[in-house]
């Protein structure tokens, strides 16, 4: 016979149906993995873009700085040059 271990087609059903069964809860299993891997890149896209964001604040708050210490660095040579032609 093509199938000797089944004596019966029930049985054979009852295989095919453990199969299927174990498939779909392999593949149940690998959606759970695929579900946790997608929100852990979520999290860590999301901690990405709030540490780029951080990241251009402070540029820009030292760009900023800097340009009021060099404006300041600016009008006091201004200054210094003045007063040695003015003879102060």
């Amino acid at each position: 016979m093509f199938f000797p271990n089944f004596t019966q087609p029930q049985q054979m059903m009852d295989a095919w149906k453990k199969a299927v069964e174990s498939s779909v809860t392999r593949m149940e299993g690998m959606a759970e993995q695929v579900t946790s891997v997608q929100e852990s890149a979520h999290t860590r896209a999301n901690e990405g873009v709030d540490e780029a964001a951080k990241l251009m604040k402070d540029s820009l708050a030292y760009q900023q700085q800097l340009g009021a210490e060099w404006r300041k660095a600016w009008f006091d040579s201004v200054k210094q040059s003045m007063n040695m032609f003015s003879g102060a």
